[in-house]
């Protein structure tokens, strides 16, 4: 609308002939047209979907390509749309890219120098139920954890036999979830079985340094001491650790991130589902990434729209300046006016001082000038000669 001219109206707006924007329409309309390169789909244009500029040079939808696509290849009208990536290593998978992640089709290396690892708590070594029944009573049947650095309440496990290592542990793991203290500090549970013995293994389904099971408190009526709770080992979880394409990166979890400031790899998540004996010396795998159309696009304006460096912004901030040149012009100017004022009013009262004064004169002359005849007069009356 700022840049139109309206014929009827002879008006036009008041951005008309602006470079700055004309230049930013045509990039804008240039990355929605162009060929996206480095996706591994069979997708490459908007046009392929059925979205075209129309002869008003707005877009156009041909919803019924769009659909025939999606209902073909839903992943492939993504891979045009979205930001997408994809790996060698099945336990390495892309989660998204940040504005200044770099696409690349020959891929990034990644180099997983600590698998990521869940807290969990081990029990000591019990008789198996199987083998020797493991009872439990009104009198020794209540269990307490914390997870994640929760404390639960006293759980309560159902009082009955156990004759299965495998029952004992759902038991468990079903009241432990069940506990509202916790929240959504879930666990997993499983028997381990070493054949006449076995132990309880507790694990937190959180990832990650902050990932934690210990046994700290002891309830009344507890059954600590016949699941081997007393004498169990807490390991403690730890974060991923890595690079990719030889940048830092930080762990959080299974999730690794291009560190800022990173050159190409800045905000790239990854999800590393490797475990330890999944390491090798160097490249786990690649991560290929590209990017579609919108999130170039949403790039693009963002970088338009930065509040530091974007183009929009440094456009205003050179109009604001001519502005405020303007106005400090104008104000020099007012300045200079109102000194000249100040001069021509003192000229003028001094104008008019001398005028009053000529006045007086004028009138003392002409009184002067009046009584030339009468004193003619009387000299001539006195009989001078």
């Amino acid at each position: 609308d700022q840049l139109d001219y309206n014929s009827e109206t002879n008006k036009s707006g008041v951005l008309l002939g602006e470079s700055s924007l004309i230049t930013l329409l045509s990039d804008i309309r240039t990355s929605i047209v162009k060929r996206i390169t480095g996706i591994d789909g069979n997708l490459d244009t908007l046009s392929d979907i059925g979205i075209t500029f129309g002869l008003n040079g707005k877009l156009k939808l041909d919803s019924s390509i769009l659909n025939e696509k999606i209902a073909e290849n839903l992943g492939d009208v993504k891979k045009l749309l979205l930001a997408s990536g994809s790996s060698d290593n099945g336990y390495i998978s892309f989660m998204s890219a940040g504005p200044e992640v770099v696409p690349s089709s020959s891929g990034y290396d990644v180099d997983i120098t600590q698998a990521a690892l869940q807290g969990k708590f081990d029990s000591a070594v019990i008789s198996d139920p199987e083998n020797t029944n493991l009872i439990l009573t009104a009198e020794n049947n209540n269990i307490q954890l914390k997870v994640n650095g929760m404390l639960s309440s006293a759980i309560t496990l159902e009082a009955k036999t156990y004759t299965s290592g495998d029952d004992l542990a759902q038991e468990i793991e079903e009241k432990i979830n069940a506990d509202s203290s916790l929240g959504s500090n879930e666990v997993s549970v499983a028997w381990v079985d070493n054949g006449d013995t076995g132990y309880l293994q507790i694990t937190s389904t959180l990832w990650g340094e902050n990932s934690k099971v210990e046994i700290d408190s002891v309830p009344s009526a507890n059954a600590h001491n016949i699941l081997g709770f007393t004498n169990g080992t807490s390991t403690e979880g730890q974060d991923v650790e890595g690079t990719i394409n030889g940048e830092s990166a930080t762990g959080i979890g299974q999730i690794l991130t291009g560190d800022n400031d990173n050159s190409t790899t800045e905000g790239l998540k990854l999800k590393i589902e490797l475990s330890g004996s999944d390491l090798v010396e160097g490249s786990e795998g690649k991560i290929f990434v590209s990017k579609g159309v919108a999130a170039l696009l949403s790039e693009k304006i963002d970088n338009y729209t930065d509040a530091n460096v974007g183009l929009l912004n440094s456009k205003t901030d050179s109009i604001q300046t001519q502005i405020n040149n303007i106005k400090d012009q104008v104000e020099r100017m007012e300045q200079q006016l109102e000194r000249k004022r100040a001069v021509l009013y003192r000229q003028f009262m001094a104008m008019e001082e001398a005028l009053g004064q000529l006045q007086v004169q004028q009138q003392y002359l002409t009184s002067a000038i009046a009584s030339l005849p009468q004193i003619g007069s009387r000299n001539s009356g006195g009989g001078l000669q």
